[in-house]
């Protein structure tokens, strides 16, 4: 018993390292070998992605509504207390969460993003969601 939990404590220590590296099934490159920009790398998968039926412009309809303009989108998907992006921590985040296959109201409605999208969205939250 004594010798099991030092060897529960090793799988657990490489296993939280590996979620915060590479999101879960991907295999692009991992967060240590990138540096991901909000303003260069999250704000154009937005503008690509966020259809003016759903969170931006006059017609939106889902909750959450972001502007493209990066300042006012960094302050609403990190608004405090949201959980739409909590920083250092993708998998609690609502905004990488809902990327995912088979997740509720799975983003964006036209169809999953590639898996090295999804990365980048993972890498920044990791990386402590920073403005820049």
């Amino acid at each position: 018993m004594r010798r099991a939990i030092p060897v529960c404590m090793i799988l657990i220590a490489f296993l939280s390292a590996c979620t915060k590296d590479q999101a879960p099934g991907i295999t692009c490159q991992s967060c240590a070998a990138i540096s991901i920009s909000f303003n260069a790398d999250i704000i154009p998968i937005f503008k690509a992605n966020c259809t003016a039926n759903c969170h931006t412009g006059p017609g939106a309809t889902a909750p959450g509504r972001i502007s493209l303009d990066s300042a006012i989108a960094y302050a609403q998907v990190t608004h405090g207390g949201t959980g739409y992006v909590i920083a250092g921590n993708a998998n609690y985040s609502l905004l990488y969460t809902q990327l995912l296959t088979g997740s509720a109201n799975h983003m964006p409605l036209t169809g999953q993003l590639d898996p090295c999208t999804i990365q980048k969205i993972f890498c920044w939250i990791q990386q402590g969601a920073l403005n820049n």
